[in-house]
C-alpha cells in the first residue's frame, strides 16, 4: 500500500496500546505489521500465535492470521520471548517452500533478482477481479498458455511428492532424476560456477533495470536459455554467499601482503565443507585469527568473513576441480602450480577445461585475471567483458612471455602484479614451451600460469588425471593426494552461458506489452477492447495536452519542471478519447459535439470490486502478487462449514505455498490453464491436480449465488475432439488486475485520472512476486512470462505520471508517497532517483537532492566500474540546471508560506 510521507512516521499510522500491543489500523496486513515492529514479516507467525486467545472488540478471535479486522488489538511478543511458529492454520514455514534463490531478489532483477518476503504470508486485504479488462501480457509463446511436449518445464519437486517445493539438486552421479530446466555443467563442483555465474547475471540484470525508461520494460529472457538463468537462481542463489565469504576471507588474510610486501600464505588447494573453508599450504606458515590449525593446514568459518574487504586479490587463479566422496568441494591455486597438465579421454579432458575457463570468468576474485583460450571454450568470451580472450593459434604467447621474464629480472621477489595470465589450451608448440620454460625459471611468482588439454605433459607439470569418471591429482608439498568428481561442462551449456551474458548487458529496454495495451499502442482481445482512441501530444510544446491526457499541462512545462522527456510524455501521456461507435449526424453549422468523457470508462465493477478489496468482510477470494504473494478464501470463516470445507482448510493449511502458487496460478490465467499446465507448474499427476483443485473450491466458498468461485466441470467423458478443460476463478480478488484496470481508467478518464493512479499505488506492497525464497515452481511468473518484470515497470510509470503531477500541484506529501511506494518495488531505478531528486528538492534540501544526483555517478552495476548515468538521465539533468532547481525550491517554500 502507498506509504507515509516521511519514513520516520511509520510509528505514527498504527495506534500502538502499549509496548507490547498494536492496534490494526484499515488496510494493515499481519506481514506488514510484523515488518514494522520486527523488520521481518515473517513474524507474523509469533504475533498470530501470541494474539490468538485475545477477544478482539465485538466478541471475535484471531482464528486465521489472513483475516484481521480494524480495531483488533495484537499482542507483539518481545523478541526474545517468541513463541514457535506452531499457529495451526499456517503451520507450514518457509521451509516447505524451500528453492534456492537469494534475493529480489534484491533478483533481481532478477529476472534474477530477485526479493524477499513470504510465499505463505497472510493478508486481510481483499482483492481485484479475476476477470478485467485489457490482456493478459502473456508472452504468445509460453508453454503455460500453449502446450507442447518439446516445451514442458518440469516441476523441481518429486511427482509424488507433497508439492512443498524442498529443492534438493542432484549430485552429477545421480542427475537421471534431475528437473529438465537443470544444466549439470554449471551446477558441477559444488555450484561455485553456478554462483559466480548468478552474481554476474544479477549485475547486468540490475544495470538493466537501473536504465529502464518510462513505458518500457527489461528484455525478458529468450525460451531457450531459461535453463541457464534458472540453474544460475535456483543452484547458484544459495551458493552465492559462501563464494563471496571465501573470496574476503582470502583477501583480508593475503591481501595486505600484496601492498607490504611480505609473502603470502602458499596456497595449494581450498576444501570447501560444510560452513567451513580449509586452506591447504603448499609450505608451513602461522596464519591469524579467524583461522585455526598449524603447519600446512587452516580452518575457518566463512561466517567469519568481514562484512566488507577491498584489498587486492591475492589468488587469481583459484579455480573448483571437483568434489570428494564426502560432498567436499576442492578448489586449486592453479598459479601455485605454474603448469599443469590434464590427461584423459579427449571429451573429459575438454569438458573439464570448459567449465574452468567458464568459472575463472565469472569468479569474484578473477577481476584482474584473463584466461585465453587455444581450442576449447567457444563462447566463453561472452562472459566477460574482459576476462576471458579466445584465440585460434598461440600467436598471443609472446607479450606474455616477455613480461614473464621481465618480472623475473626486475622483480624476483615480487608478489603484486598488475595482471595475470591463464593459457587453456588444447595446443602444445615451441611458443608455448618458451612460455612455460620462463614460468619454470622465475624465481618467485611468475603471475601466468598454463592449462594444456589432452597434451602430453611435460617434466614439470602437475598432472590432473582423468579415468573412469574420477580425477586423481596429487600435490606433495600439501600431503594432498585427491580422488574426486572432475568438474565438467558440455559446449552447449557454455554457449548459452556466454550467449546470456551478453544479451543481458545489452541496456535497451522493449516494449512493455501490459503499458501498450494501457495507452492503446496495442490491441486487445476482442471482447476486453476498451472503448478509446489515442492521438499524440501536440507537436508544439507550449500546447497544453488538455482534458484527453493524463498529463494535461503543456511539453514544455513538464520538461523544464518535471522528470521527464518529450519522449516519456509521448509513451505514457497520450490524448485519449472516447470511440465513436457509429458516425453521428453532424450539426449543420458544422460544430463536432464532444463526446462525454465518462464513455470511455466502462469498467462498471471497477469501483465495488475496489471496495471489496478494502473490505475486511467480504467473502471473494482473494490473491496478492504485487509483493509478498499471498491468498484468503471465506473457508475458514464459514459457520457450521461442512466437512469438505474442514477438510480443505486443514489440506491449504498443512500446504498453503503450493495452495497459493496454485490459486495465483489460475487467477493471473483469466483465460483458464489445464490439468496439464497445472502439473508441469505445481508439481504431481492429473490426480494430483484434480485433489488440489477440489480442495482449492471448497477453500474458497460459495458466491453469493450459490456457485462456487472455481465453477465444476461438465460430468461425463468429453468428446475426443474437444479442446482440453480450463479451470478459472470467476469473482476473485487479484491486486495486480485491481492496478491495471485502475491505470487503464486513469489514461481513459484523461486529466480527471489521477485519483485512480493514487488508488492503484495503494495496492502495492513490495515488489511483485516476492517469495521468503525463489522457488522453481514460480518460473512461470518470474522468468518465462516476465509478469514480475511487466508489473514492476507498470508499477514505476504509474508512480512517475503520480510524482509528475503531484510536483507541478506542488502536492509534495503525495510525490513523496509515490516515491517510497516506487523504491519498495524498484529500489535501484534511475528514472526513481531523477524523480526523488526533484521532490528532495522540492522539499527543500537541496544538499540531499545534491548527493542523489551524485549517487547516480558512482553505482557499480557493471563489471568495469560504475558507468554513470544512462542518456535519460543526462537530458534531464542538463534540462534543470543548478539555478532552475534552487528557483523551483524557493518557489516551492513562498508557495508554503
Amino acid at each position: 500500500m502507498l506509504p507515509a510521507p516521511e519514513p520516520d512516521t511509520r510509528g505514527d499510522q498504527a495506534e500502538v496500546a502499549d509496548d507490547t500491543t498494536h492496534t490494526v489500523r484499515p488496510g494493515e496486513t499481519l506481514t506488514g505489521i510484523a515488518q514494522e515492529h520486527y523488520g521481518d514479516p515473517a513474524k507474523y507467525r509469533a504475533v498470530a500465535q501470541a494474539s490468538k486467545d485475545t477477544e478482539q472488540p465485538g466478541g471475535g478471535r484471531l482464528l486465521d492470521p489472513d483475516h484481521i479486522k480494524p480495531g483488533w488489538i495484537l499482542t507483539l511478543p518481545h523478541p526474545a520471548q517468541q513463541p514457535g511458529a506452531d499457529f495451526a492454520a499456517h503451520q507450514e514455514a518457509a521451509e516447505s517452500s524451500h528453492a534456492t534463490e537469494p534475493q529480489p531478489s534484491s533478483e533481481p532483477p532478477n529476472d534474477l533478482a530477485p526479493a524477499s518476503g513470504s510465499g505463505d504470508e497472510p493478508t486481510d486485504r481483499v482483492e481485484g477481479d479475476a476477470t478485467m479488462p485489457g490482456s493478459t501480457g502473456v508472452r504468445p509463446d509460453s508453454p503455460w498458455t500453449t502446450l507442447s511436449p518439446q516445451d514442458k518445464v518440469q516441476s523441481f519437486i518429486e511427482p509424488n511428492g507433497d508439492g512443498a517445493g524442498q529443492a534438493d539438486v542432484p549430485s552429477q552421479e545421480t542427475n537421471q532424476d534431475a528437473p529438465a530446466w537443470l544444466l549439470p555443467g554449471v551446477a558441477a563442483g559444488g555450484a561455485l560456477l553456478a554462483a559466480g555465474l548468478h552474481m554476474t547475471l544479477t549485475r547486468a540484470r540490475s544495470r538493466q533495470a537501473r536504465l529502464r525508461r518510462p513505458g518500457r520494460m527489461v528484455a525478458q529472457t529468450p525460451r531457450d536459455l531459461v535453463p541457464v538463468i534458472a540453474t544460475a537462481r535456483f543452484v547458484g542463489g544459495d551458493r552465492t554467499a559462501d563464494v563471496q565469504r571465501l573470496d574476503r576471507l582470502l583477501r583480508a588474510l593475503a591481501g595486505p601482503h600484496l601492498t607490504s610486501g611480505d609473502p603470502r600464505p602458499q596456497l595449494a588447494a581450498v576444501e570447501l565443507a560444510d560452513d567451513q573453508a580449509v586452506l591447504h599450504l603448499a609450505a608451513p606458515a602461522t596464519l591469524p585469527e579467524p583461522w585455526s590449525g598449524d603447519a600446512t593446514r587452516w580452518t575457518a568459518p566463512l561466517a567469519a568473513a568481514p562484512d566488507e574487504c577491498r584489498d587486492l586479490v591475492p589468488y587469481p587463479v583459484l579455480v573448483t576441480i571437483g568434489t570428494d566422496q564426502a560432498g567436499h568441494v576442492w578448489l586449486l591455486d592453479l598459479e601455485n602450480l605454474r603448469t599443469v597438465a590434464v590427461t584423459g579421454q579427449s571429451e573429459d579432458v575438454v569438458a573439464f577445461g570448459r567449465h574452468v575457463v567458464a568459472e575463472l570468468a565469472v569468479n569474484p576474485w578473477t577481476v584482474n585475471l584473463t584466461t585465453h583460450t587455444v581450442g576449447v571454450g567457444k563462447g566463453a568470451a561472452g562472459l566477460s567483458q574482459y576476462r576471458v580472450e579466445e584465440h585460434e593459434d598461440t600467436g598471443f604467447l609472446g607479450p606474455i612471455t616477455t613480461y614473464v621474464r621481465h618480472s623475473a629480472d626486475e622483480a624476483p621477489e615480487g608478489e603484486d602484479h598488475e595482471w595475470f595470465h591463464a593459457v587453456v589450451t588444447t595446443t602444445a608448440n615451441e611458443e608455448l614451451s618458451a612460455l612455460s620454460a620462463a614460468i619454470h625459471a622465475h624465481p618467485g611468482r611468475p603471475s601466468t600460469v598454463i592449462v594444456t588439454l589432452g597434451v602430453a605433459p611435460r617434466p614439470d607439470d602437475i598432472v590432473l588425471a582423468i579415468q573412469d569418471g574420477r580425477l586423481r591429482v596429487e600435490v606433495p608439498e600439501a600431503g594432498l593426494a585427491l580422488d574426486l568428481v572432475p568438474v565438467a561442462m558440455s559446449a552447449e551449456e557454455l554457449a548459452d552461458c556466454g550467449r546470456l551474458v551478453e544479451l543481458t548487458r545489452d541496456t535497451a529496454d522493449v516494449a512493455n506489452p501490459l503499458a501498450d495495451a494501457i495507452a492503446g499502442r496495442a490491441p486487445l482481445a476482442d471482447d476486453l477492447k476498451p472503448a478509446i482512441q489515442v492521438t499524440h501530444r501536440p507537436d508544439d510544446p507550449e500546447t497544453p495536452g488538455g482534458p484527453g491526457s493524463i498529463l494535461p499541462g503543456a511539453d514544455a512545462e513538464y520538461l523544464t519542471k518535471t522528470a521527464n522527456t518529450a519522449e516519456d510524455l509521448a509513451r505514457l501521456a497520450p490524448i485519449v478519447q472516447p470511440a465513436v461507435a457509429e458516425p453521428a449526424a453532424q450539426p449543420a453549422n458544422g460544430d463536432r459535439d464532444e463526446p462525454a468523457r465518462d464513455q470511455a470508462t466502462t469498467d462498471a465493477t471497477l469501483d465495488q470490486d475496489l471496495a471489496d478489496w478494502w473490505n475486511q468482510d467480504t467473502p471473494r477470494p482473494r490473491i496478492e502478487v504485487l509483493g509478498p504473494v499471498s491468498m484468503w478464501g471465506a473457508g475458514p470463516t464459514i459457520t457450521n462449514p461442512k466437512p469438505s470445507v474442514d477438510q480443505a482448510v486443514k489440506a491449504v493449511a498443512e500446504r498453503r505455498p503450493m495452495f497459493v502458487l496454485l490459486a495465483a496460478f489460475i487467477a493471473m490465467h483469466p483465460q483458464g490453464v489445464t490439468l496439464e499446465q497445472i502439473e508441469l507448474v505445481n508439481g504431481g499427476y492429473a490426480n494430483d491436480a484434480r485433489f488440489r483443485i477440489t480442495t482449492l473450491r471448497a477453500y474458497f466458498g460459495d458466491r453469493p449465488n450459490g456457485g462456487p468461485f472455481i465453477p465444476l466441470g461438465k460430468p461425463g467423458r468429453p468428446k475426443a475432439d474437444a479442446p482440453p478443460r480450463r479451470h478459472r476463478i470467476e469473482g476473485a480478488l487479484v491486486d495486480a488486475h485491481l492496478f491495471r484496470r485502475l491505470y487503464q481508467r486513469a489514461i481513459q478518464r484523461g486529466a480527471d485520472g489521477l485519483p485512480d493512479l493514487v488508488a492503484a499505488l495503494e495496492l502495492v506492497s513490495g515488489r511483485p512476486f516476492t517469495l521468503p525464497k525463489d522457488d522453481p515452481r514460480w518460473l512461470w511468473a518470474t522468468g518465462d512470462e516476465g509478469l514480475a518484470d511487466q508489473y514492476t515497470a507498470l508499477i514505476g510509470d504509474v508512480a512517475h505520471l503520480v510524482i509528475t503531477r503531484a510536483i507541478l500541484d506542488k502536492d509534495l506529501p503525495l510525490a513523496r508517497r509515490a516515491c517510497q511506494t516506487w523504491r519498495a518495488c524498484d529500489p535501484a531505478s534511475e528514472a526513481l532517483a531523477a524523480d526523488d531528486r526533484l521532490v528532495t528538492l522540492a522539499e527543500g534540501h537541496p544538499d540531499q537532492a545534491q548527493q542523489i544526483a551524485a549517487e547516480l555517478w558512482t553505482r557499480n552495476d557493471d563489471e568495469t566500474g560504475p558507468t554513470g548515468p544512462g542518456e535519460r538521465t543526462l537530458q534531464i539533468l542538463d534540462a534543470h540546471d543548478h539555478g532552475t532547481l534552487h528557483a523551483t525550491a524557493r518557489q516551492t517554500e513562498t508557495d508554503a508560506d
